[in-house]
């Protein structure tokens, strides 16, 4: 019997908090995203356009699974309003249970 189950981890982050909330809570109505959680802002330094820039951002950490995540993608980038957004993912393994309920 298995006791673990295959999810990735996506995180980005956004550049307000509205912004954050519209974007995660379409994904997870469209069952592309099992969850999202918003995280407290963030002050990010980087170079954009030649110039160091300064912004405050709010990551959100969405949990997805394998199955989903070409779909997720898609309409992720479709609707975030970053040129470049942050996009990367981890792959994890869970507790059987959230497993389960992260790939239903």
């Amino acid at each position: 019997m298995q006791d673990s189950e295959s999810l990735i981890i996506v995180q980005s982050t956004f550049p307000d908090e509205l912004c954050a909330e519209k974007i995660s809570k379409e994904l997870v109505n469209e069952k592309l995203a099992a969850c999202a959680q918003i995280h407290s802002p963030v002050t990010s330094f980087y170079i954009w356009e030649e110039s160091l820039q300064s912004t405050k951002e709010f990551p959100v950490s969405f949990k997805v699974s394998n199955a989903k995540h070409a779909e997720f993608r898609k309409l992720f980038l479709s609707l975030h309003p970053y040129d470049v957004p942050q996009y990367y993912w981890l792959d994890a393994q869970s507790s059987q249970e959230f497993g389960h309920w992260v790939n239903a």
